[in-house]
C-alpha cells in the first residue's frame, strides 16, 4: 500500500513539475497574446452579442468598420461578417453595407433587400464574382432583406457595391436615373455613350474607344452640372447624386481598362492599374459613406479582402491606405487570419472554381501564435494591445499572413510579410476554416 501511495505521489509531483516547466517556458508573447484578445463563442450569426461586447467601446467613434478575409472562399470569414453586420445593426446603429461588388450589381441588391425586387439568385447574379455566389453570403442578403420587412425598424439597411470591374448592372441603372432627370439626356448617352458599350465587351475596347467614352461622360456631367438647379427645383437631387455616381462608376472602369490594356500580360493587373482600383474604390466608399451621411446614416460596414481593407503602400496603394488618409481613426479594419483548413479559388490553370486545402501554420506565422493560445475563436485590438511591451514588438515586427486572392495558381506565394499595424487596425483570428458554399 505505502509504495503505490509513494508511486501516486512521484507521479503528480512529476505532472505538477511539468505543468509549472511548460508555464515558465511558455513563449511571453504567446503569453501577452493570451491575455490581450478577446476570445469570440461563435461565428454563427442569431446567437446574440455578449461576447461581442467588449468592441462596443473599441469601434464607437468609427464612421467605417471594414472587415477583410485571407480567402475569398471561406466559409467562416463569411459567416463571421454576417454575425458583425448583425452586430453593427442592432448594437451600435449602422445601417449601410459595402461590398466588394460591381456598383450597379449593389443597387440591384439594394432594389431586393429594400423593395423586395428580383430574387436571391438574381442578387447572387449581380455580384459578379463566383467566389460570392455561395450560401453564407444569401443567407446574409436574406437576413438584411427580413430585417427591412420588420415594421418596427424605421431606419432600413442600405446595400452597395463599390468596385468598378464590372459595370453591366451600372449602364441600366445610369439610364434610370438619367431618365429620371431628362429624357432628351437619356436618349442622347444611350445612343452614344451605352451603345458603344452594349455592342462592345467593355474590355475589348481599345484605348482610343475608351477615351472616346471618357469624353463623352465629361460632356454628359458638364451639361447636368449646367442644369443641376432645375433638378434641385424639381426635388431631385437624390436621382442627381446616383446618375453622377454611376457615371462615375462607367468612367471609372473605363481608366481602368486603359491601365490594364498598357499592361504587358494581359492576365495579370499592372501596379498603376490595381493601385486604380483601388483608388476608385477608396472613392466610392467614401462618396457612399457621404451621400448616406446626408441621410442620416454616416456609418459604414465594408466587406473587402484583406489586401484591399489593409494600409499596405509600399509598390501597391490599396484602399485602405487611402480610406485611412481620409478619415484617420474613424477608419478601422480588421484583418482574417487562420491556421489551416480549405477554401475555395478559381484554379488559375483551368479557369473553374475548385477547393483547396492549406496547413500554413510555422512558427513564421502570425496565426500559429495565435493557435498556441489555445482559443480557437479571438478578436485582437492592436491600440489596446500595444500597450503590452511584448504585443507591441510583435505587432510592429514583420509577421507572415496567409494570402490568396480569388485565384489559386501553384507558382506563387500563399504568403506574405508585413509589420501587423501597418497592415489593420484589430485582427479576427479563426483556428479552424472549411470551403464556403457555393451555389
Amino acid at each position: 500500500m505505502k509504495k503505490k501511495l509513494r508511486l501516486i505521489s512521484t507521479c503528480l509531483i512529476s505532472i505538477l513539475c511539468l505543468t509549472a516547466c511548460s508555464k515558465v517556458n511558455e513563449n511571453p508573447e504567446v503569453k501577452a497574446l493570451k491575455k490581450s484578445v478577446i476570445p469570440i463563442s461563435t461565428i454563427e450569426a442569431g446567437n446574440g452579442f455578449k461576447d461581442l461586447m467588449p468592441l462596443k467601446d473599441i469601434l464607437k467613434d468609427k464612421k467605417i468598420v471594414a472587415m477583410g478575409e485571407a480567402t475569398h472562399g471561406t466559409s467562416e470569414f463569411f459567416k463571421m461578417k454576417h454575425r458583425f453586420l448583425e452586430f453593427l445593426v442592432e448594437e451600435m446603429g449602422y445601417r449601410v453595407f459595402a461590398m466588394e461588388c460591381d456598383g450597379g450589381g449593389g443597387q440591384v441588391i439594394n432594389d431586393y433587400i429594400l423593395n423586395g425586387k428580383g430574387n436571391l439568385n438574381d442578387c447572387l447574379e449581380a455580384i459578379k464574382y463566383d467566389v460570392f455566389t455561395t450560401e453564407e453570403v444569401k443567407n446574409m442578403v436574406e437576413w438584411m432583406k427580413e430585417y427591412n420587412e420588420d415594421p418596427s425598424h424605421k431606419e432600413k439597411i442600405k446595400f452597395y457595391g463599390m468596385d468598378n470591374v464590372n459595370i453591366v448592372d451600372t449602364l441600366p441603372k445610369l439610364s434610370y436615373y438619367l431618365g429620371k432627370l431628362d429624357k432628351e439626356l437619356q436618349t442622347k448617352v444611350e445612343e452614344d455613350t451605352l451603345n458603344t458599350i452594349y455592342r462592345n465587351d467593355i474590355k475589348a475596347l481599345t484605348n482610343e474607344q475608351l477615351d472616346s467614352i471618357l469624353l463623352n461622360i465629361k460632356e454628359i456631367k458638364k451639361d447636368m452640372e449646367n442644369a443641376k438647379e432645375k433638378y434641385l427645383n424639381n426635388n431631385l437631387q437624390n436621382e442627381y447624386e446616383l446618375a453622377i455616381w454611376n457615371l462615375n462608376l462607367v468612367s471609372q472602369c473605363a481608366e481602368y481598362n486603359i491601365e490594364v490594356n498598357k499592361s504587358v500580360d494581359q492576365m495579370v493587373q499592372s501596379v498603376a492599374a490595381s493601385n486604380l482600383r483601388d483608388k476608385h474604390m477608396a472613392n466610392n466608399v467614401k462618396w457612399i459613406q457621404e451621400h448616406e451621411g446626408k441621410l442620416g446614416n454616416d456609418k459604414v460596414m465594408l466587406w473587402a479582402h484583406n489586401i484591399h481593407v489593409s494600409s499596405m503602400d509600399d509598390i501597391y496603394k490599396y484602399m485602405g491606405k487611402n480610406l485611412k488618409e481620409m478619415y484617420g481613426d474613424e477608419y478601422y479594419s480588421i484583418g482574417f487570419e487562420f491556421s489551416r483548413g480549405s477554401f475555395n479559388a478559381s484554379d488559375i490553370s483551368t479557369g473553374t472554381l475548385t477547393r483547396f486545402d492549406i496547413d500554413n501554420n510555422g512558427p513564421e506565422y502570425l496565426a500559429y501564435k495565435f493557435d498556441k493560445t489555445k482559443i480557437p475563436i479571438s478578436f485582437l485590438d492592436f491600440k489596446s494591445a500595444s500597450e503590452n511591451k511584448d504585443m507591441s514588438k510583435m505587432l510592429s515586427s514583420n509577421q507572415t499572413f496567409n494570402l490568396i486572392t480569388a485565384y489559386y495558381d501553384d507558382t506563387i506565394p500563399k504568403s506574405f510579410q508585413y509589420i501587423p499595424r501597418k497592415l489593420f487596425d484589430g485582427l479576427i483570428y479563426i483556428k479552424e476554416t472549411t470551403s464556403s458554399k457555393i451555389q
